[in-house]
């Protein structure tokens, strides 16, 4: 079944970290954040507020972030 966004909290190039939320989106009225898995860069977002998306849809693309020298 459908869901609708109902509030995409990233931007493109923005960074993010593992269990932030990229997005909400409601459902037989109940709403569920969509949380980042990774640490990364949102390098597109490809969902708009009130759009409706169903089970597969791609809601963003991240690229996840490469340790820095030292970085354990």
């Amino acid at each position: 079944s459908a869901a609708r966004v109902i509030a995409v909290f990233v931007k493109e190039g923005q960074r993010i970290s593992v269990g932030e939320p990229l997005a909400a989106l409601e459902a037989m009225k109940i709403e569920t954040r969509i949380n980042s898995q990774i640490d990364g860069i949102v390098e597109q977002v490809c969902i708009s507020d009130g759009e409706h998306v169903t089970a597969g849809s791609v809601l963003c693309r991240l690229a996840q972030s490469t340790p820095k020298e030292g970085d354990c």
